[in-house]
C-alpha cells in the first residue's frame, strides 16, 4: 500500500520523487487521489478512510487529517473510505455528496450533505469538481446534477 508520486514531466520508465508508505500512513488499499496546489494538501481515499497529507509528503509520514468512523459515514462497514475531493478556494473536502471542512480529524460528521429525492434513489456514481466555475458535477444512476458550491 503506497502512493507514487512522479514528476508532471515525467515520460516512461521513471522512478518516482517521493513514495508514501509504511505503517504511519495509514493506507490500506488507497483507490482515489486529489491533490489541492494551493493549500498543499494531497488527500487518499481508502478502504478504511479518507487521508489528508501534506502534498510534499515523503515516507512513513502520518496524514494530518483522517476522516473515518461510524459518525462520519466513512470507512470499515461503510463501503469504503470514499473518494475525496479537495476544494482549495472554499478549505473543503467533498466525497460523493457529503462535505468536510479542512481540520476536520477524526470521527466526525459531514459539514453539509447535498440532499434529493433524485439522489437517495438512484446514489452517487461519481463527481466531479469545477473549481473554475465553483460547481460539483455528480452523476447518479441516470441522472446529471450540478450543485454551486459557496
Amino acid at each position: 500500500d503506497s502512493i507514487l508520486v512522479f514528476s508532471r514531466e515525467a515520460n516512461g520508465d521513471v522512478a518516482p520523487i517521493r513514495i508514501i508508505q509504511g505503517p504511519k500512513t495509514r493506507l490500506d488499499r488507497p483507490g482515489s487521489v486529489s491533490v489541492d496546489p494551493v493549500n498543499n494538501l494531497l488527500g487518499v481515499g481508502t478502504k478504511s478512510g479518507m487521508l489528508i497529507f501534506d502534498r510534499t509528503a515523503d515516507g512513513d509520514t502520518p496524514p494530518r487529517y483522517v476522516i473515518a468512523g461510524p459518525k462520519s459515514g466513512v470507512g470499515v462497514g461503510r463501503g469504503g473510505g470514499g473518494s475525496p475531493t479537495l476544494y482549495p478556494e472554499g478549505k473543503l473536502i467533498i466525497s460523493g455528496t457529503r462535505i468536510w471542512k479542512y481540520g476536520d480529524n477524526g470521527d466526525v460528521p459531514p459539514w453539509a450533505i447535498l440532499r434529493s429525492s433524485k439522489l437517495e434513489d438512484r446514489g452517487t456514481k461519481g463527481s466531479v469538481l469545477d473549481v473554475e466555475n465553483k460547481e460539483l458535477i455528480l452523476l447518479t444512476g441516470g441522472a446529471v446534477m450540478v450543485f454551486h458550491v459557496l
